[in-house]
């Protein structure tokens, strides 16, 4: 039971296929076109796709669109995350801060306790030494113009006899200086072997007494220049001294005062 084709008509049944394809199936022939073929396959994979589709299971989360985000938004969403994470830590180092400034407060007020003890002490110190030096300077102040005082008493005295011995010199030369001219006289008058001895033993000790009172005026006159250098070295020494005491007595009554 095959099917035979006439030879008559195989050639115009090839001649009008062209790129067709034959199949003999039970003495039927089925022609089909390659495009209907195509077709046909195109149509049960889109079946195939569609079925596979529904059989997926609906439980299958979907995803959501990723939606870009600027750079500020990711800042601003991380710097809230980091805040959210360190508001503990922030806690901690805020009540750390507070301890260490109540401590810190505790240092300075016992500082400043001892730096006002210290302070106290020293004030304490310097007004007993000021104090003290004020007495020393001030018996010292007084010993000086004690000394001064009898220095000056001294130069007067020196003064006083300077001048007497100054008086009684002159004098003494007023004197010689008569005898030397009775002398003269008497030798023009009477010869040499005629002067008296008593007259030439008596101008021998007037010039003698002459000698004595320069060298006593000497004397006195050095006396007098050591004693004016004296007083004016204890003039100084008191004046500064007196300088002193004034300056001491002012410190003293402004710390008095303070």
């Amino acid at each position: 039971s095959s099917c035979l084709v006439a030879p008559f008509f195989l050639p115009h049944a090839v001649s009008s296929l062209g790129s067709s394809q034959v199949r003999v199936s039970d003495g039927v022939c089925v022609r089909r076109t390659y495009d209907e073929q195509t077709s046909a396959l195109g149509s049960s994979a889109a079946a195939s796709l569609m079925d596979s589709l529904r059989s997926r299971p609906s439980s299958t989360p979907m995803r959501r669109p990723c939606t870009p985000t600027s750079p500020s938004g990711r800042a601003s969403q991380g710097s809230a995350l980091g805040s959210a994470r360190d508001a503990p830590s922030l806690l901690r180092e805020a009540e750390d801060a507070v301890h260490a400034a109540k401590r810190l407060d505790l240092t300075i007020a016992a500082a400043r306790k001892e730096n006002l003890r210290s302070r106290r002490g020293v004030d304490t110190g310097v007004r007993r030494a000021v104090d003290e030096y004020v007495a020393k300077l001030g018996d010292e102040k007084e010993s000086l113009e004690a000394d001064l005082a009898e220095h000056l008493r001294f130069i007067h005295d020196l003064e006083v006899s300077g001048i007497g011995v100054r008086l009684e010199m002159t004098a003494g030369h007023h004197h010689v200086r008569e005898m030397e001219g009775h002398t003269h006289r008497l030798k023009m008058g009477h010869s040499d072997r005629q002067v008296p001895e008593l007259v030439e033993a008596d101008l021998r000790d007037l010039q003698h007494t002459s000698s004595n009172l320069q060298a006593q005026t000497s004397d006195i006159e050095d006396d007098l220049h050591e004693a004016q250098k004296k007083r004016e070295s204890l003039e100084k020494e008191l004046s500064h001294r007196r300088r002193l005491s004034a300056i001491y007595d002012v410190l003293k009554r402004s710390r008095a005062t303070f």
